[in-house]
């Protein structure tokens, strides 16, 4: 409250010359949203954003550098695709399948949101069988299924991004896609989602055309819910080794 104070104070004094309107410029011009309803609405933007964001991307870097053979692969695909200097973008994002698959298989095995929100009917339902009274809380803890071997088979707790592949046939793994859901799903999925996907091919193809990841911690991290999210109970120690770069551009 104290910083939209100073906000809307600075606000006041001084008149924008800007054409393009803020998020918060068109909170504080719209009269039917009060200051603790803005407190709330941009409390809720970088909880759902940044923190969400940096949480999946951290697990990441951490599987990267547990596991230096996959590392190595998306690596040689960056350099294949990108060069040794190249762009992330919306055009050659769609070749870059091993990273996709490897983000899809971080999220898998760390959803940041390792359970769906809380859902109440108003009024009683019958699904598959299962009766769900009125004013009864339903959650989905996501990453139970996610890891399950009845849907990923005897690996389903180790780290493979292959598994979301598809095969020399161009055929997809027989996999069940509500299982792992680390963005959610239809009409209530992160409206950021895009945008996080982007940003974080972005600084790991920076990171990686550049360093070789090292994992330098003791032992492996556990997941731990923090502040609504599921992120490693421990810091995450990674060494950053600068590569020698061989190719030219």
């Amino acid at each position: 409250m104290d910083i939209i104070n100073k906000e809307l104070a600075k606000k006041h004094e001084q008149q924008s010359d800007s054409k393009t309107e803020t998020f918060f410029e068109y909170l504080s011009a719209n009269k039917n949203v009060t200051q603790k309803s803005m407190a709330l609405y941009l409390t809720g933007m970088m909880a759902a954003g940044i923190d969400t964001t940096s949480t999946t991307c951290l697990w990441l870097l951490y599987e990267l550098s547990r596991h230096p053979e996959v590392q190595e692969k998306v690596y040689q695909e960056m350099v294949s695709v990108l060069g040794p200097d190249g762009e992330v973008s919306k055009t050659n994002i769609q070749r870059l399948s091993f990273i996709r698959a490897t983000l899809k298989e971080s999220g898998r095995m760390n959803p940041a949101g390792a359970f769906v929100v809380a859902r109440v009917f108003d009024k009683d339902l019958d699904v598959l069988g299962y009766r769900i009274p009125a004013g009864v809380y339903v959650l989905l803890h996501e990453h139970l299924l996610s890891v399950d071997q009845r849907y990923y088979g005897e690996d389903a707790k180790q780290f493979v991004p292959e598994r979301w592949l598809r095969d020399e046939m161009g055929k997809k793994n027989d996999l069940n896609p509500f299982t792992s859901l680390p963005f959610g799903y239809g009409v209530r999925m992160c409206l950021g989602r895009r945008l996080a996907e982007s940003m974080i091919y972005t600084l790991v193809s920076k990171l990686l055309l550049c360093f070789h990841l090292e994992y330098a911690g003791d032992t492996a991290v556990n997941k731990d819910i923090k502040d609504g999210l599921m992120k490693p109970d421990r810091p995450v120690l990674v060494k950053f080794i600068p590569r020698k770069r061989t190719w030219t551009s």
